[in-house]
């Protein structure tokens, strides 16, 4: 039997957690564990029944059916064994077994990788904020890292996207499904200029716990997290709490005290928990020492309300050749309403997976946007 197999097999039964790692170190290893008779597991007294019955079933066709999944979508399978797994990740109390990634896996010992993080709930200031942070940090050659959800962290993925540089974003859900739609553009990009990233296979049904729980791989990549924009209880604060614990370095950008969206990330820099910044070198100055800085230091003391001085529209990495016709094409289509992607693709004739592309260019380039799944041109 591949080991791969048995990676799987073993977290669709225990995605992470102590019962698992007392496993491994009790067994040695998941082919192992996978072999294990019922006689076995009986004298190890700290599982629970309901443990024993979950190992007690061998069948690996869930396994088989995910193992087909990732070879027909093109989605890597990482175990815990493998050279490529996040090397940030094994000095997490509890690393995922297995991950699903799409795109290019970075080697994380040679980038500056920075989480940035906040409230679905953003003011426009924060937007604009963690575009501003997001495209800088790439730009100044740091790795950046989301969440995918809309507002903060879709902006500033969009920002890193802008820069021309690879980043990356964790899911909450399926690695294969795209949530929120509104992050599609996001999420279309960085399968060709990115890594998207998720501990839940392909098919893989949602649930609300799966949200918390990817943040610790979010703060676990990161050497810093920022922390945007976030209310009192917020996820961007539960990122903020992991990386605090795993030993990494928290930021967060003052808010207006009276804004409650603010109130969580103004918290974590009173209570002393996060450093402020008000510029990308607040962020760098940390870890100069360690990766080569490729930004002007003027442009890096730059405000982060400021907008960037370097055009979005004079970085179009992600557009093939060519494509400038149909981006007029479905600029034409839309006129003043608003249409789908398949709606535009019927219309235009343009195949659909360039439809794709080039609404996520237009909408990098500021001449689209997209409310609900629906593309609308910005007047």
């Amino acid at each position: 039997m591949k080991k791969i197999a048995c990676w799987i097999w073993l977290s669709c039964r225990f995605r992470n957690g102590q019962t698992v790692n007392r496993l491994l170190e009790e067994f040695g290893s998941p082919e192992a564990v996978y072999r294990a008779s019922g006689k076995t597991l009986e004298k190890l007294s700290w599982l629970r029944p309901e443990d024993r019955e979950k190992l007690a079933d061998k069948d690996l066709s869930e396994t088989e059916r995910i193992r087909m999944d990732c070879e027909g979508k093109n989605v890597r399978i990482l175990t815990y064994s493998d050279p490529d797994y996040p090397a940030p990740l094994r000095t997490i109390p509890d690393p995922p077994l297995v991950l699903y990634a799409i795109g290019k896996v970075p080697d994380f010992a040679s980038v500056l990788p920075i989480a940035v993080v906040g409230t679905r709930s953003a003011s426009y200031y924060g937007r604009n904020v963690a575009e501003n942070l997001g495209n800088r940090l790439a730009a100044a050659g740091a790795y950046v890292i989301t969440g995918m959800a809309s507002g903060i962290d879709s902006a500033a993925s969009r920002g890193a996207v802008a820069a021309g540089a690879e980043n990356a974003v964790v899911l909450g859900t399926a690695v294969d499904r795209i949530y929120p739609q509104s992050s599609r553009d996001v999420y279309e990009a960085l399968r060709q200029t990115g890594l998207i990233l998720s501990e839940y296979a392909p098919g893989e049904s949602s649930h609300p716990s799966h949200f918390p729980e990817r943040n610790r791989i979010i703060s676990g990549l990161s050497r810093g997290v920022v922390v945007v924009e976030a209310p009192k209880k917020s996820g961007a604060l539960i990122t903020a709490r992991d990386a605090l614990e795993q030993g990494r370095d928290v930021f967060a950008v003052p808010g207006n005290i009276d804004v409650p969206s603010f109130e969580g990330s103004n918290r974590l820099l009173a209570d002393g928990e996060a450093k402020a910044i008000l510029n990308v070198r607040d962020v760098l100055c940390e870890y100069e020492w360690q990766y080569e800085r490729t930004m002007p230091e003027e442009e890096a003391e730059k405000s982060l309300h400021e907008k960037s001085a370097e055009p979005v529209s004079a970085l179009p990495e992600i557009a093939p050749e060519g494509d400038s016709d149909r981006g007029r094409t479905i600029l034409r289509a839309l006129g003043t309403g608003g249409l789908s992607a398949e709606e535009i693709q019927i219309r235009t004739g343009i195949p659909a997976a360039d439809v794709q592309t080039e609404l996520t260019l237009l909408e990098l380039l500021g001449r689209i946007k997209n409310d609900g799944g629906r593309y609308y041109p910005v007047k």
